[in-house]
């Protein structure tokens, strides 16, 4: 007996603008430049927060986690990226060492360059510290002019990120240590 009352590949629509590497495949394009920092967490259970810093900025001391470890902060990228699986334009934070190695590698590499001319599969697999990433490059290709249009008529400033305001509200981060002769936009 087949079941016809939804179609097979039905998702819901996504209304997260941020985009998480779940378990298996996670398709996506480079849409911005990353910016780079530190990003640590602070408060406690559901009251978590994430802070980031620039690159070089002073991270203040950090407590215990909830294991009784010293709680650590992460390097991080952040960018704006075209989810495939979502069909949507999010920000991608990326902390997973291996990830970012290989598409700093990819970004590097005479052959592939810039991420932002092709698509990138992420493959997750395994939990907790078996959790492995793999990175594969697609054959490189124009992005599709709706998505291109969309993001540029978004207005997006991921610097928001460092001062913990939302980068999607369209306005420039208030935070009084950005240069304006330093954003990229």
């Amino acid at each position: 007996m087949t079941n016809d009352f939804i179609p097979v590949d039905y998702r819901a629509p996504a209304d997260n603008p941020y985009m998480k590497f779940g378990d298996g495949a996670n398709k996506f394009r480079f849409l911005s430049k990353p910016i780079f920092g530190m990003v640590y967490w602070v408060g406690e259970g559901e009251t978590r927060a994430p802070h980031r810093k620039r690159m070089g900025e002073v991270i203040p001391a950090l407590g215990m986690n909830k294991f009784g470890k010293q709680e650590t902060a992460k390097h991080f990228w952040a960018a704006v990226v075209w989810s495939y699986e979502d069909k949507q334009i999010q920000i991608l934070e990326i902390t997973q060492k291996t990830v970012i190695a290989s598409i700093a590698d990819l970004a590097r590499n005479d052959e592939w360059g810039d991420p932002r001319g092709y698509d990138l599969l992420v493959t997750r697999s395994g939990e907790g510290l078996k959790t492995e990433y793999k990175v594969m490059p697609y054959p490189a290709k124009p992005i599709a002019p709706e998505i291109d249009a969309e993001f540029k008529s978004m207005n997006v400033h991921l610097e928001a990120l460092y001062v913990g305001q939302d980068p999607f509200n369209g306005s420039i981060p208030t935070d009084q240590s950005i240069n304006p002769d330093e954003i990229p936009w």
